[in-house]
């Protein structure tokens, strides 16, 4: 059978991997609330839609932090992607280049930085969790080297709540498969830890790089304000898909509030709950500039490894573009909150 959108793949991924495997990518916190909540809280978007519009000619292009994309989804950080295909974040690399986008290179991957830097032939970004400051300076020294063109800081993974399908599960990840950047840490991969991010961490980040900065894992309007005082370039509103703290606010019901707190110049981006076409219309209506798809990616890459993830973003292209054409948008910049209804309290 044939798989003609992202739930088939969904399917696809279900019925090959390892029940452990499965619940690591599709399990969450606790009771997995937010999960929940992550992709519900997009049903109580609805379109106002303008009609007698030439829809005939369409750009569904837009820009990240300068850096031109053929369309606003960019590949969130995974760790780890070597567990369900051998392609791992290779795989999901070349496929972003092929549709025109970038991937956001995790540092828990099964290829180091540089080897994946190598077989590709954009720029792009690297993801970064701050386990201490002498492993951060050198993370981020070998991605400026290496000709990344952002360092991504994910802000909501220092302490997470149980997650209890893994517990269940027993489950063991094998490190081969997400350690590539960590090799030259010993002492870290012993003791796996990272250290509390306070604002003073973002502050001393700031200023060792002159790469653009994004943070991932902001819900809360003030630290978004307080993140823009600091220099960051961008934030992604983010909480982790649901997978460190449980009842913690959907990202599409966080991202009206976070766009009233900043200026038009600070990118927002929207993480979590991404899963149509027309759930991109949606984020990018209430105030992102793009957003990320984890998930999604895992679910193509167990189906068929690169080809899978390729697949994966054709879809939600192809939707994306259909659903700018059924809401009389041709162009990124004409999508805004007059295209929504949303009550997000029911």
């Amino acid at each position: 059978m044939t798989n003609i959108n992202i739930q088939d793949y969904y399917s696809s991924a279900k019925s090959i991997l390892p029940k452990s495997l499965w619940d690591f990518i599709e399990g969450g916190a606790s009771d997995e609330l937010t999960i929940s909540m992550n992709k519900n809280d997009f049903n109580k978007i609805q379109m106002i839609p303008r009609r007698m519009v030439n829809i005939k000619q369409r750009d569904t292009s837009t820009s990240v932090l300068g850096q031109k994309i053929q369309f606003p989804v960019i590949l969130a950080p995974i760790g780890g992607q070597r567990h369900f295909h051998e392609d791992g974040v290779l795989g999901s690399t070349i496929a972003a280049e092929s549709l025109g986008t970038i991937n956001i290179i995790a540092t828990n991957s099964g290829y180091s930085l540089e080897k994946v830097c190598e077989k590709s032939k954009k720029p792009h970004w690297f993801q970064i969790y701050h386990y201490n400051k002498n492993i951060t300076r050198d993370l981020i020294s070998r991605a400026e080297n290496s000709g990344y063109s952002a360092i991504c800081l994910t802000v909501d993974g220092v302490i997470s709540d149980r997650r209890e399908r893994d517990i269940r599960n027993n489950l063991i990840l094998e490190e081969s498969k997400w350690n590539a950047n960590l090799i030259n840490y010993p002492k870290l991969l012993k003791n796996l830890s990272f250290e509390v991010i306070t604002y003073k961490t973002i502050e001393w980040v700031r200023e060792i790089t002159n790469l653009p900065l994004v943070i991932k894992g902001i819900i809360s309007p003030e630290d978004a304000k307080i993140l823009e005082k600091i220099g960051v370039n961008g934030i992604v509103v983010s909480n982790h898909g649901g997978r460190t703290t449980d009842a913690v606010q959907s990202s599409i019901s966080a991202l009206p509030n976070i766009k009233n707190a900043v200026s038009k110049e600070l990118e927002l981006y929207l993480d979590s709950g991404i899963r149509r076409g027309m759930d991109v219309i949606k984020a990018i209506a209430l105030g992102a500039k793009a957003v990320l798809i984890g998930r999604p990616i895992l679910w193509g890459l167990s189906t068929n490894g690169q080809k899978g993830v390729e697949n994966i973003l054709k879809i939600i292209y192809e939707e994306f573009d259909l659903a700018m054409a059924g809401c009389g948008k041709t162009k990124i910049n004409q999508i805004d909150s007059k295209l929504v209804k949303y009550n997000f309290n029911n």
